[in-house]
């Protein structure tokens, strides 16, 4: 259900919710191995560690990166003489681990879910691929209809995908056969948003409308329509959905019910650009060139950072800094207390890509021909929603290491309590797809 923002007295009578969070989640942070402790002053840096060089196409999509290697496809456009091709490099040495050339040279704009040593993504040629993550070799192709401009979500054995024709598809990850597929919309099933799963629902989107289905049922549970096109992707954190429309509004949903909590209101699209969730803030660009934190139970706006450009990137939080890429060319470092700028680095073309930090060092792309490898300034790993629900890009990081910190601490403990016994006890009980596993 969705948190009342009023009803917990004692965050409303002098203790402040998000310092509690952030001290949550710092003493929490060496045991589950994600970041440095947030609320730490971030250091000054944006160096260059390596770039990567393609045969001539963008870096549209977002990397992700996963026993030290990135892996990440691109985009060509409309150039017959850019042949796109899909890349796994090494991220110590920024070097060619192998690439893959797609037999339909066809452009990749989604970005790669990597899961049991298994490399899926989709393209524009109507198909989605599994790749041994190893040596590149293909292991299966599914060919559904539509391009599939969006991110592949894993859950199990498996693969949820939108196309931008035929609407949302379920597919064997062993096999690539055809589990299910939900096209019944009007007024057509054009599904570019990126779908994330929790526990038994997959939540997605369609033309005007986010919806939620059983991952089982395949019945769709609710709905909610907006008045512009989503292409924007959810986000879901503690019983709720946040998403972005075309028609101007950030939007926070109920997850069981599908109910509007609230909606902020900004000063132009969404696109792509896909909110986050950390430290009880909610992160997100926009097409009028904005960066925003918004308070994620209330929806009042905290922050808002102007760019040069649009921003249809997504941003992911390290330590204590945001990272968001915008079209003027630039990957911004902003503080997350304040906005503040902190550093950009300047890429070799738009910055769409969504960044993702691992190990101290973000990594993004640009619509140049390169992938970018930064000295992040912090120590740790992305601890946002959507790197952790493993969106537009992801590391070894899942949302289990998120959500009990996040919310309530662990389950039966308060939320003082939960982060003594992260730090002590160096072991974390949570949720994920309805099973219960241990963080060691």
């Amino acid at each position: 259900m969705v948190d009342d923002y009023n009803s917990d007295e004692a965050f409303h009578s002098g203790i402040d919710r998000r310092s509690i969070l952030k001290s949550v989640a710092a003493a929490g942070a060496a045991s589950l191995g994600l970041a440095g402790a947030p609320g730490t002053a971030a250091a000054q840096d944006g160096d260059e560690v390596w770039s990567f060089e393609t045969d001539g196409a963008g870096v549209w999509g977002s990397p992700t990166i996963v026993d030290g290697t990135a892996y990440f496809g691109t985009y060509g456009g409309n150039y017959a003489w850019v042949d796109p091709k899909f890349y796994a490099v090494d991220v110590e040495s920024g070097e060619t681990e192998w690439e893959w050339e797609q037999p339909a040279e066809s452009n990749i704009g989604s970005s790669p879910a990597v899961e049991d040593d298994v490399v899926y993504f989709g393209t524009h040629a109507s198909n989605v691929f599994a790749l041994d993550a190893d040596s590149g070799e293909q292991i299966w192709s599914y060919g559904g209809g539509g391009r599939f401009i969006s991110s592949p979500e894993v859950d199990g054995d498996t693969l949820y995908i939108g196309s931008d024709r035929i609407g949302l598809h379920a597919i064997d990850t062993s096999s690539g056969d055809e589990l299910w597929v939900i096209d019944d919309f009007s007024p057509r099933p054009r599904a570019r948003s990126s779908p994330v799963v929790v526990g038994d629902l997959v939540y997605f989107a369609v033309e005007n409308d986010v919806h939620a289905a059983g991952t089982s049922s395949e019945e769709i549970e609710w709905s909610y329509e907006t008045d512009g096109t989503i292409d924007s992707s959810p986000t879901v954190v503690a019983g709720t959905v946040y998403i972005g429309s075309d028609d101007g509004h950030l939007y926070a949903l109920d997850a069981e019910t599908g109910e509007e909590s609230w909606s902020f209101e900004v000063g132009d699209e969404f696109g792509y650009a896909s909110p986050t969730v950390v430290d009880g803030r909610v992160y997100f660009g926009n097409a009028d060139g904005n960066v925003y934190a918004v308070d994620r139970f209330s929806g009042e706006e905290i922050w808002r950072y102007e760019t040069e450009d649009e921003v249809e990137s997504s941003p992911t939080v390290a330590g204590d800094v945001v990272y968001i890429g915008s079209k003027d060319e630039n990957l911004y470092a902003l503080d997350a207390e304040s906005g503040e700028h902190l550093w950009s680095f300047d890429a070799d073309g738009w910055v769409r890509s969504s960044p993702t930090v691992v190990d101290g060092v973000v990594y993004f792309g640009g619509t140049g021909d390169h992938l970018y490898a930064v000295d992040a300034g912090v120590e740790g790993s992305s601890r946002d929603s959507r790197v952790l629900h493993r969106t537009l890009g992801h590391h070894e990081g899942t949302v289990d290491d998120f959500e009990a910190v996040e919310e309530e601490g662990l389950p039966g403990f308060g939320l003082l309590a939960a982060g003594a016994a992260l730090a002590g006890a160096g072991v974390l009980k949570v949720m994920h797809s309805g099973e219960t596993v241990d963080q060691d």
